[in-house]
């Protein structure tokens, strides 16, 4: 979802041992071993393998010669390309010989078309160990209790707070708000799109769609209830304070934290890098509560699938591949340092390396409150008619129920 990442983490990862997502990886050899569980021995390897990702440049590149060498140990010519198409795209290709048999690191959100169209293959039993991963990672790749994806990063937004003018974290978003406003520290963030006020929404009670704990009700809307309209109120009180304009953008906050013009800035890990950069001291917490309920950002979750229309060798390969790569700490490492993007595995959480990284660990933190990004097609309906929504609170062109209820209106409008 979001296009500008940066480093984060580079010393604090060297030592980091990467706990495999697989069953049995710590037995494999290097090239990924022979198993029973979607692996193979070479000789059963598909002579060509197609590899996507949906990663950045940097992240590609760093990733191409690994994948490379494994394809030479094993006899297979892999050909490895960076895709920043939409899911049709995928399937467009899927279909073809030529197509993808592997796609590494697509968020979870973009995949719902393309599984209902039976584009994803099952993740084969014992691939997958629950016990390692985040639940709420482990969601994104689930539809009607089955896996299709793999988790292999996350993401999610969190504050950002200069340590110089504020050395403690508001307990509360009310006391956030009087110091921004009363005492001069100021706040800022992208209050206009959806995606970064969200966890003003979700802390008052609003929701996407109902989570039935086995999947999305996308018949439940929750964008229209009482949470949703307390959202909203909240989020244009901020306005009505001179904390920040109705039309303000991303860039124009993210500056004005790295300037230290604000001293409060909601964003994710790709930003760390420029504050760093800039001399900005500042550290990373979860959102403070509103109304001593805890604000619920987005999840995003990076995940991994194989191509349900490839041939039955080139899944094999491609299964083989995947558990190398998930086994592989140098990938891990690439994928925070490269891509800034938080660790699923919880030994890697819970490792002290990790925990020593502040900053890192504070984005980590906040996950714990967010809420995954709902993985249905019908994802892609709720952000216009969002977005709208509450840019007709904040210009004063709506009142927040009013606001909520054309919200539901026009969802379901594109949902029919």
């Amino acid at each position: 979802m979001m296009s500008k990442r940066t480093k984060v983490l580079a010393a604090a990862m060297a030592t980091m041992m990467m706990a495999s997502v697989f069953v049995g990886c710590a037995g494999d050899d290097n090239n990924g071993g022979s198993s029973s569980n979607g692996g193979s021995s070479s000789t059963e390897y598909a002579d060509k393998l197609v590899v996507w990702d949906h990663l950045t440049e940097d992240e590609h590149n760093a990733l191409d010669p690994i994948i490379q060498q494994w394809g030479k140990d094993n006899g297979v010519e892999i050909t490895f390309q960076n895709d920043q198409n939409d899911m049709q795209g995928y399937m467009d290709a899927a279909k073809s010989s030529s197509g993808p048999a592997l796609y590494f690191g697509i968020a979870a959100d973009n995949l719902g078309t393309g599984q209902k169209a039976g584009y994803l293959e099952e993740v084969p039993d014992g691939i997958i160990d629950e016990s390692k991963l985040t639940e709420s990672c482990l969601s994104a790749g689930k539809w009607d209790g089955k896996y299709y994806a793999v988790p292999i990063a996350q993401e999610c937004i969190a504050l950002f707070y200069n340590t110089d003018k504020c050395p403690e974290v508001p307990e509360t978003m009310e006391e956030l708000v009087r110091l921004a406003k009363d005492e001069g520290l100021g706040f800022e963030y992208d209050i206009t799109q959806t995606y970064y006020s969200y966890p003003m929404l979700s802390a008052q009670g609003g929701y996407i769609f109902k989570d039935n704990g086995n999947g999305f009700d996308t018949s439940d809307i929750g964008l229209g209830n009482e949470g949703t309209i307390k959202g909203l109120e909240f989020i244009k009180s901020l306005i009505d304070k001179g904390l920040m304009s109705a039309d303000i953008s991303t860039d124009k906050a993210r500056e004005d934290f790295k300037n230290g013009n604000t001293s409060f800035y909601i964003s994710g890990a790709w930003d760390v890098s420029a504050m760093k950069e800039a001399g900005v001291n500042f550290k990373v917490a979860p959102i403070p509560t509103i109304n001593g309920e805890n604000p619920k950002p987005f999840l995003g979750v990076q995940t991994a699938f194989v191509n349900s229309q490839a041939g039955e060798k080139e899944k094999k390969t491609a299964w083989a591949l995947l558990k190398y790569l998930m086994s592989n700490e140098e990938v891990s490492n690439i994928l925070l340092e490269k891509g800034s993007r938080l660790p699923v595995n919880k030994s890697i959480i819970e490792s002290e390396s990790f925990k020593n990284n502040e900053l890192m660990a504070g984005f980590v933190k906040q996950a714990e409150f967010a809420t995954p990004t709902p993985n249905v097609k019908e994802i892609s309906y709720v952000w216009d008619p969002t977005n709208n929504g509450i840019k007709s609170v904040l210009q004063g062109k709506a009142t927040p129920k009013e606001a909520a209820e054309r919200i539901v209106s026009d969802i379901k409008d594109q949902m029919e």
